[in-house]
C-alpha cells in the first residue's frame, strides 16, 4: 500500500471551547474537530482534540463463508470489493484532510487522518486473514 499521510501540510483555525467537543469558528471544514474527554484547545499544541473526516462512509467488511470452492470464490468476489471500497474511503479521507490542511491544523488533520487510514487497513487485513484460512483445500 502507498504511503497515504504524505499529504500532510499546514493549517489554521480558531476554536470555540465546548463541554466535550471543539466548535471551529469562522470557517466550516471538510472533517470534524473533535474531543475525547473535556475539552480541546486548538491554541494549544492540540492537545486533547482529534481531526476525522465526516463525508467519508467506511465501508463493512463482507462475512465471509466458504464451504466449497465455488463459496470461497464468491468470498473473494466480495473480497475485492470491499478493497475497493477501502481505497475510495482511504482517498476520500486524504481528500478531506487536504481540503483542511491549508488552514492551518496540520499535525491534527495529519494524525486524524493516519489513524482513520490506519484502522480500515487493520480491519482490511483482518478480513483478508479470515478469508484465507476459509480457502479450500
Amino acid at each position: 500500500m502507498k504511503n497515504r499521510s504524505m499529504f500532510i501540510a499546514p493549517v489554521v483555525v480558531s476554536a470555540i471551547v465546548g463541554f466535550a467537543s471543539c466548535v471551529v469558528t469562522p470557517k466550516t471544514y471538510a472533517g470534524e474537530i473533535e474531543s475525547g474527554i473535556g475539552s480541546c484547545d486548538v491554541d494549544s499544541p492540540f492537545m486533547g482534540c482529534t481531526w476525522k473526516a465526516k463525508g467519508c462512509d467506511k465501508p463493512v467488511a463482507p462475512v465471509a463463508f466458504a464451504s466449497d470452492v465455488e463459496s470461497y470464490n464468491r468470498a473473494v468476489t466480495e473480497f475485492n470489493e470491499y478493497l475497493t471500497e477501502v481505497r475510495s474511503y482511504e482517498d476520500c479521507i486524504i481528500a478531506e484532510g487536504k481540503r483542511d490542511i491549508g488552514d492551518k491544523l496540520p499535525d491534527i488533520v495529519t494524525q486524524g487522518a493516519k489513524k482513520q487510514i490506519d484502522e480500515a487497513d487493520t480491519e482490511l487485513n483482518e478480513a483478508r486473514t479470515n478469508l484465507q484460512m476459509m480457502r479450500p483445500q
